[in-house]
């Protein structure tokens, strides 16, 4: 019976990380479709700018537009395929190499 104590924290902690890493998945599916939607825009700015109303005296700036969604875009895509894996903590050296000899 003491034994089954033991496996109470273990089985929680189990738990536990395995729900993170669901949510770390569930987020970069949630960011992949982000991105898949922002891609989608694209199409639909350019449909809207050639029916735009030039002779209207308020204009919206479709280049700042498209300029911020790529930058969004490559934001996005930057975090979910990154170029190269994040950098390891470096370990101190100890320093001194030298042994007293008698």
């Amino acid at each position: 019976m003491r034994s089954r104590f033991y496996l109470v924290p273990l089985l929680l902690s189990l738990s536990v990380s395995s729900a993170q890493a669901a949510s770390v998945m569930d987020e970069k599916k949630e960011l992949a479709a982000i991105s898949d939607h922002l891609t989608k825009l694209e199409f639909l700015i350019q449909r809207a700018e050639q029916r735009a109303d030039y002779r209207s005296p308020r204009q919206l700036d479709y280049q700042a537009l498209r300029s911020d969604l790529r930058d969004i875009q490559s934001g996005i895509d930057a975090y979910l395929y990154p170029s190269r894996p994040m950098p390891l903590p470096i370990k101190p050296l100890s320093g001194d190499y030298t042994v007293q000899t008698p």
